[in-house]
């Protein structure tokens, strides 16, 4: 069982220090888009001594081949850049779609040529009340952003919503509120559903309260991903911290409930041994499974447990490094689970486990990060992925990688592609 708090593990190659060299002359570099860049250590990453979060957000569909990539400016807009079918930017620079937002963007799409993007909206007091919605339909955005729910009287909307489509026309929305007293006390995920039929978008009439598991506070943005298995059960995967009470006051466990198409909710949530945990979790889902990530707050190092429809849940594993953001992972068929993270001097390590096999050790792909990594795979850039993040002020930065059947992907290329974008999450906990 995972412990109270993780036991210690130190890896030698995952110290703070300057950025490394950002590409390895052994490997053979892909094509990329943007401007090709080098990175300077005479600013450290604002990861350094926290844990950042997940800054960015994408969307895409197959026909035609398209991907947004969104962020947060530093003008509290949302600003978008899409990737074409021929894998280079359809727009010469960053297109703003406006709005005053606290949050960081996610994004959504439900069907060939729509996308759906979040955010949680400023109040007067620069707190989050609404959550706020544009979409991208035939071509066009929304002229103005629309309030699909607000937390409840005189409580906030603590974090960034997020979302996932598990069928054709339908998301679910996922948000972090207080009580009607304000402040963080009794906090609890919400949930609304959206469905779309003739073109036309219908939402649940009220959030539901999903609690927020063991004291009924929850600490972290939630964290969710849809799947369906073999049998076409839709399902649903959510987790979060929650603060302890008793003998674990002090520390931060992580959660897990699950929703399906057949049997609706679980019951309760439910943990698998303590762990105290910081910043936010990770999850990712395949038909059977479903991958859990997270930090420990006593070194830094990044934990693993996972879940299976045949065996449930199995014990959590460290797999060591020392980290300064949230987990980014992607799944490839039920063989292959690739983590990625910011190390402690700012730049991606990654690894990889192929057949139930982990990487011994985290592998330094360099860059210069500001936020967690996005991982995104383009429809139209089948066995590769891109790697994207907030650089050197404020400035998007990515890098392409190709998913073969080894467990290292090598540096490659990193490349800048402007815009002038926040470095700082929101969370009002």
């Amino acid at each position: 069982m995972l412990t109270n708090p993780p036991p210690k593990r130190s890896e030698s190659s995952n110290t703070e220090g300057s950025p490394p060299s950002n590409t390895d002359p052994s490997a053979s570099p892909l094509p990329g888009f943007g401007t090709p860049t080098t990175f300077s250590s005479s600013s450290p990453s604002t990861c350094q001594g926290t844990i950042c979060s997940q800054l960015l957000t994408s969307a895409q569909f197959a026909n035609p081949p398209s991907t947004f990539i969104f962020a947060r400016g530093n003008d509290n807009a949302i600003w978008v850049r899409t990737i074409a079918q021929n894998n280079t930017w359809s727009t010469p620079e960053w297109v703003t779609l406006g709005g005053e937002f606290v949050s960081q963007p996610v994004a959504v799409s439900i069907r060939d040529g729509r996308v759906d993007v979040f955010g949680t909206w400023a109040a007067d007091n620069n707190q989050g009340k609404e959550t706020r919605q544009k979409t991208y339909l035939n071509g066009e955005w929304d002229s103005e952003w629309r309030v699909v729910g607000t937390a409840p009287a005189s409580g906030l909307t603590l974090t960034p919503p997020v979302v996932c489509s598990v069928e054709r026309d339908n998301l679910h929305l996922i948000s972090l509120h207080s009580g009607s007293g304000g402040g963080s006390s009794n906090t609890s995920v919400v949930h609304k559903a959206m469905t779309t039929k003739d073109g036309k978008s219908s939402w649940d009439a009220d959030w539901k309260d999903l609690g927020a598991g063991g004291s009924g506070n929850g600490t972290s943005i939630p964290g969710i991903d849809c799947t369906t298995n073999s049998k076409g059960v839709r399902r649903l995967d959510l987790v979060i911290y929650s603060a302890g009470v008793g003998d674990k006051a002090g520390t931060h466990g992580m959660f897990y409930r699950k929703w399906n198409s057949t049997a609706g909710w679980d019951a309760a949530w439910t943990t698998e041994g303590w762990g105290d945990f910081q910043g936010d979790p990770a999850v990712v889902s395949g038909g059977g499974f479903a991958a859990y990530l997270g930090v420990a707050r006593e070194d830094g190092a990044m934990w693993h447990r996972g879940w299976s429809e045949s065996t449930g849940f199995w014990d959590g594993q460290s797999l060591g490094g020392k980290f300064a953001s949230v987990a980014a992972a992607f799944s490839t068929g039920t063989s292959r689970l690739d983590v990625l993270a910011v190390g402690t001097n700012g730049t991606l390590r990654h690894k990889a486990r192929l057949n139930d096999v982990w990487e011994k050790e985290w592998e330094d792909l360099g860059g210069f990060f500001n936020s967690a990594p996005k991982v995104v795979r383009p429809p139209s850039m089948e066995g590769r992925v891109v790697v994207f993040g907030v650089g050197p002020e404020g400035a998007i930065i990515h890098t392409v990688f190709v998913v073969g059947d080894k467990p290292r992907w090598g540096a490659q290329q990193w490349y800048s592609d402007g815009g002038a974008m926040t470095v700082k999450g929101y969370r009002a906990l």
